[in-house]
Order: C-alpha cells, then structure tokens, then sequence
C-alpha cells in the first residue's frame, strides 16, 4: 500500500501545482505592480493631501459636532433609560433563555451534526491533502517564482537596460553634448558677445 499511497501523493501534487502555479506566478507579477504603482503614489497623495484635509475636517468639525449634539445627548439618554431597562431584560429573560437554548438545542445540533462530521473528514482527508499535496504545491510555487521573477529581472537589466543606457549615453546623449559644446554654445556666445550685448547697452544707453 505504500506504493499506491506515495503514486497518489505525487499525482495530486502535480494536477495541484499544474492548477495553482500559473494564479500563483500572475498573482506574485500583479503585487509587484499594484504596489509600485498604485500603493506608493496613492500613499504619497494620502499622507501629502488628504490626510490633512480630513484631519482638519475631523478637529474642528466632526469632533464637535459628535461630542456635543450625538455623543453627550444619548449618553444621558443611555444611562438613565435604556441601559437600566435592558439590564433588566438581560437579566431576568434574555440570559435564562439563551442558556436553555444554547444547552438543550444549539450545542448538540452543532456538535453531533457539524462538528463531528467535520473532524472526522479533517482528520482522515483533508489532513492528508493538506499535508502532502497541498504544503508541497505551495513550497515549490514560491520556489519557481522567485527563479523566473529573478530571470525576467536579469533580463531586464542586461539585456534591455544595459544596451539601452549605451545607446542613449553614446548615441544621442554624449553627441548632442559634443555639439552644444563645440558648435552651438560657441556661436550663440558669440552672437551675444558681439550683437546682443551691445544692441542691449545701446538701447540702455538711449532710454537712459
């Protein structure tokens, strides 16, 4: 019987990885994204905006508001109506009638009904599944995971953002810069040295 119990184990642990591993993998890529890209920006917005916005609607305006026209009204009307009136009713009704209820119907209706029942499926099924199939799938999920998330991120920096920092620092940036420096600062510096400034020091000269 050890052999047909260790096929079963394997067989369930490979149709509950092939199930959960490509939810797992979609699940751990969307994380990333929702909080890069949602959770900082808003948390930012949150603590820069709206929270003190709505702490100053909450202190000088809410907190008033509560406290003296709800708050202090039915505190009163809590302590000398309502709480002596249902403490009476607790008393004296309520909690005798709940514990023959609990007692002589609810417990054993639960106990003889679901939660036997139900440990004895836990005990000699799901046990079993979630010791051998399901804590395995989980494992090896995480495992491959973080390998293919650690791939795509090694693909990221040396295959895309590597060559694409090269091609804008020597083709575009290290270019353009050598051309400001040698062709385009030296001619607008000379314009301004030998036209701009002294039409400005004319003109200056004139309204003066």
């Amino acid at each position: 019987m050890n052999w047909l119990e260790t096929g079963l184990k394997y067989m369930f642990r490979g149709i509950g990885f092939a199930i959960y591993f490509p939810f797992y993998l979609l699940f751990r890529i969307v994380e990333l994204f929702y909080t890069y890209l949602i959770i900082v920006p808003l948390a930012w917005v949150w603590e820069k905006a709206v929270s003190p916005v709505l702490r100053f609607i909450w202190q000088y305006f809410a907190v008033p508001v509560w406290m003296y026209l709800i708050y202090h009204p039915f505190r009163w009307l809590w302590m000398q109506i309502l709480y002596p009136f249902f403490r009476f009713i607790a008393i004296y009704m309520l909690i005798p009638f709940c514990k023959f209820l609990w007692l002589w119907i609810i417990y054993p209706v639960l106990y003889y009904l679901i939660y036997y029942p139900l440990y004895l499926v836990w005990k000699y099924v799901l046990y079993w599944l979630y010791k051998e199939v399901i804590l395995f799938v989980l494992r090896w999920c995480e495992i491959i995971a973080k390998f293919i998330l650690k791939g795509i991120w090694w693909v990221w920096l040396h295959i895309i953002w590597h060559p694409l920092r090269w091609i804008i620092l020597h083709l575009i940036y290290y270019p353009v810069r050598w051309i400001w420096l040698n062709m385009i600062y030296p001619v607008l510096q000379l314009v301004y040295k030998e036209i701009v400034k002294p039409v400005a020091d004319w003109f200056r000269k004139i309204m003066s």
